[in-house]
């Protein structure tokens, strides 16, 4: 029996790119970002993603004689505001399975700005029992260890005395949920957010 349900954040329940607002508003400065962020400094993106790399780091590689890190700070605290999230179909199927008990976390291979302003900006805390970030745990979803546990999942396992198979994950990366699989959890891959509505009426039937 499915005792805890993971749901991805990035392409499952949101939508969009870092600052997004500026592609419209402000092409160049997006242009800019994303060349010197996702080109100049790609070897910094695993990293940072794993918590080895922080968020001030990145505004200091971004920042340029009239760009500060202060106002590159505000562009992705803008642009979170601005993604476009999961429709309210999606969130109520979330609030009727933790209403059966079972608790829904997100779990997103993201970088420290996950924590620090998507989850409260969009009040994730009143949808969610929580998530778990690749970036405060040092590992991704489909990463695993010597004895072939999943590191990215194995504290709040523990902490629960949860086994795989008690648990399950919506996810719309193949390796995520193929690792998933291989140790015995409940995974399903979408690409679609009528795919992760469909998911999650599953979930909740079995419940």
């Amino acid at each position: 029996m499915i005792k805890v349900v993971f749901i991805d954040w990035n392409e499952t329940l949101s939508f969009g790119k870092f600052y997004c607002h500026l592609a419209k508003e402000n092409p160049a400065l997006f242009q800019y970002l994303e060349q010197k962020l996702f080109q100049d400094h790609k070897e910094m993106i695993r990293p940072w993603m794993l918590g080895r790399v922080k968020f001030e780091d990145i505004c200091r590689v971004l920042a340029n004689d009239s760009l500060s890190t202060s106002q590159i700070t505000q562009h992705f605290i803008d642009g979170f505001k601005h993604l476009k999230i999961a429709d309210s179909k999606i969130f109520a199927l979330i609030q009727e399975i933790r209403r059966k008990g079972c608790p829904v976390l997100i779990a997103t291979d993201h970088m420290d700005v996950f924590g620090r302003y998507a989850y409260p900006l969009h009040h994730l805390e009143q949808f969610f029992d929580g998530y778990i970030c690749s970036a405060e745990v040092g590992a991704f979803k489909a990463d695993k260890d010597d004895a072939g546990r999943l590191p990215f999942f194995e504290t709040y396992r523990q902490a629960h005395g949860l086994a795989y198979p008690e648990m399950a994950l919506i996810d719309n990366s193949v390796w995520s949920t193929d690792s998933a699989k291989s140790v015995g959890m409940w995974a399903i891959q979408i690409k679609t957010p009528q795919d992760v509505q469909a998911a999650l009426e599953e979930i909740n039937e079995m419940l």
